[in-house]
């Protein structure tokens, strides 16, 4: 048998696994669910097949980052290296269904490009770690379109270059609605990056039309990330030679463009400019919305963003916010969950033991799959 058919029948058998563990982690977060609020709350198929990415979003980052754990602490001081593997007995499990079931419910998807990626901080000190969800700029735009009292038929975003000419022309007596004339003079060769503009279309209402627009600098304001490896500029790099490190200066580049455009995207589709429905709003939105203020805490020490979402550990003892359920209140349609927020300090509460189920493949055995099956044992078998 070649090397290549064994490769391919070896994927498909990860592939299964890993399709069978995702079927199995939404199916404790259903019965989680159930456990909750009985018969009031059902998911859709639509959701539970969606909640599935997940899983495998969050399992192939676990692998990563712990593949990275163990290089870095190879070129570490044993009192400096992470000695907390990323594996998911090693997750605030009941915390993640609780993201999973309402990030899904909005529809953003973790293996769509910019929709939501998770990022792991250590937490009771230090002894776990809870993966905290990063909306990504078009994650929010979905969110936006998703509760909007009246979404935009179409929106233009546009990154302003020094060579190209860009007019506003703001609604006024003479002008019933916002317009703006835009023109890119150079395209092989725009210059520097100076601004960008955003621009809602209501085909039904023109009049409703909104032109926005923010400078570099407006820009950067608005942006948590200073990283130079991002907006590109000059940094201090230290080189080993001959045995002793040496600093020099290194020119970055950067991804000044992308980070304009994203900021521009976040500003046109934020609750300023896109008017929430009052009648749209359910536990999804005020859960969502909870879990921006936690981050915002967060972020305040520790500055994280769509770019590095997918990188490094945050190592920052913060409470987790606990939930606990005070009312259910069923609407036609869906489900209204009214919940009080109430963070829960102290020691957290002695886990029950329980032996987990080994599970026995016959062909291939793919063991960090197979210890991912273990750990769902244990969460099914937990409560």
């Amino acid at each position: 048998m070649s090397d290549e058919i064994i490769k391919k029948e070896n994927t498909a058998v990860t592939s299964q696994n890993e399709e069978s563990l995702s079927v199995r982690f939404v199916n404790k977060i259903v019965k989680n669910c159930q456990d909750m609020f009985g018969d009031l709350l059902e998911i859709p198929d639509t959701q539970k097949r969606l909640a599935q990415n997940y899983y495998i979003a969050i399992d192939r980052q676990l692998e990563a980052l712990e593949q990275k754990r163990q290089q870095d602490n190879q070129n570490k001081d044993e009192k400096y290296q992470n000695k907390l593997p990323y594996t998911w007995k090693n997750i605030l499990f009941n915390d993640l269904m609780q993201d999973v079931l309402h990030y899904s419910k909005i529809g953003l998807d973790p293996l769509s490009r910019n929709h939501i990626s998770f990022i792991p901080f250590k937490v009771r000190g230090g002894t776990v770690y809870r993966l905290n969800p990063i909306v990504g700029y078009v994650g929010q735009q979905l969110k936006a379109i998703k509760y909007a009292l009246e979404a935009p038929s179409s929106t233009t975003v546009e990154v302003v270059y020094s060579t190209d000419t860009f007019k506003v022309v703001k609604a006024s007596a003479e002008v019933p609605y916002d317009r703006y004339e835009f023109s890119i003079n150079n395209p092989f060769d725009r210059g520097e990056v100076i601004g960008a503009f955003a621009y809602h279309r209501y085909n039904n209402d023109t009049l409703k039309n909104k032109l926005l627009f923010l400078s570099l600098d407006e820009v950067r304001k608005r942006t948590k990330n200073k990283n130079i490896e991002f907006w590109g500029g000059e940094k201090t790099v230290k080189k080993w030679v001959d045995g002793k490190a040496v600093e020099t200066k290194e020119e970055v580049e950067g991804w000044k463009e992308q980070m304009v455009y994203k900021a521009m995207v976040r500003e046109a589709f934020s609750e300023k400019w896109i008017l929430i429905d009052p009648s749209k709003i359910d536990q999804a939105y005020f859960y969502t919305k909870a879990r921006d203020i936690e981050m915002a805490k967060i972020e305040a020490t520790a500055e994280i963003s769509d770019n590095n979402a997918s990188g490094e550990t945050i190592n920052i003892d913060i409470p987790a916010i606990q939930t606990d359920t005070t009312s259910v209140a069923a609407t036609q349609g869906d489900v209204e969950v009214v919940t009080e927020q109430k963070p829960k300090r102290g020691r957290p509460s002695k886990s029950k033991t329980v032996d987990a189920e080994v599970i026995q493949t016959e062909e291939v055995v793919d063991t960090e799959h197979t210890s991912n099956a273990n750990f769902l044992d244990l969460m099914e078998n937990y409560n």
